[in-house]
């Protein structure tokens, strides 16, 4: 006797099973097409900026504030802990 489960989960099993090999497949031809003919070549130093020192003081000051807040926070503890 089918369920009523069985009639709707069959016909999913039996995507799932056709379906399977072909994501198997596209997922192992991904390397492959990520793959560039162009020659690589190293990037050149003098090119590369340095960061903002400003906006990096400013990033660790922010979380080193919200480190500070969330550790001084209250615990809320009841009257069984």
């Amino acid at each position: 006797m089918k369920t009523p489960t069985h009639r709707v989960l069959a016909p999913l099993t039996a995507l799932l099973a056709r379906a399977t090999p072909l994501l198997a497949l596209a997922l192992c031809a991904l390397p492959a097409l990520a793959q560039d003919s162009s020659e690589l070549r190293p990037p050149n130093p003098g090119s590369i900026k340095g960061p903002v020192s400003v906006l990096v003081f400013i990033v660790v000051a922010l979380m080193a504030g919200l480190i500070v807040f969330a550790a001084t926070l209250p615990s809320k503890r009841g009257h069984q802990d």
